[in-house]
């Protein structure tokens, strides 16, 4: 949960968008290891939102 709320999804999602959209077939690491972070960071989200309307309380502020 820490990556959610530290902000990893920010850089993450960031970077997953320019290697896979504008660089695509340019850097096959990188494309791979944004993929699955990115995919890992929604599968947390929606783990942690599971039965939820937050990720935190029970109110947003």
């Amino acid at each position: 949960m820490a990556d959610v709320a530290d902000g990893g999804f920010g850089p993450t999602l960031g970077h997953a968008h320019y290697f896979l959209t504008y660089n695509s077939g340019e850097a096959p690491f990188a494309e791979d290891l944004f993929r699955r972070d990115t995919r890992r960071l929604y599968e947390t989200l929606n783990a942690r939102l599971e039965g939820r309307d937050y990720l935190v309380n029970a109110r947003s502020t």
